[in-house]
């Protein structure tokens, strides 16, 4: 854990991912899996915007659920999928 100037405290993603019972090469979508390397979600070609939001949606429930941490968003997605919208909250800003 760090915490930051601004008062925040933040984490590494890996805890709180394992903690959610989340393993590496999970399948969490059609074309989106956990890698193999780490904790991370990796697309596949064959994947969507639409799969991806929702598995980074089933990820960040499940973590918040078994460790009370609230993971945000790193990847800057392009796209109007209403689900990436609403976990961004930038369905508020195009409001």
């Amino acid at each position: 854990m760090h915490t930051y100037p601004d008062g925040a405290t933040r984490v590494g993603a890996s805890w709180p991912l394992c903690e959610a019972g989340l393993r590496l090469s999970q399948p969490m979508r059609p074309g989106i899996r956990m890698s193999h390397k780490h904790c991370t979600l990796v697309a596949e070609n064959s994947a969507t915007a639409s799969d991806f939001a929702v598995a980074v949606e089933t990820v960040q429930q499940q973590t918040l659920r078994a460790t009370g941490v609230l993971l945000s968003l790193e990847p800057d997605l392009i796209c109007n999928e209403s689900t990436y919208q609403r976990l961004t909250g930038s369905a508020l800003a195009a409001g």
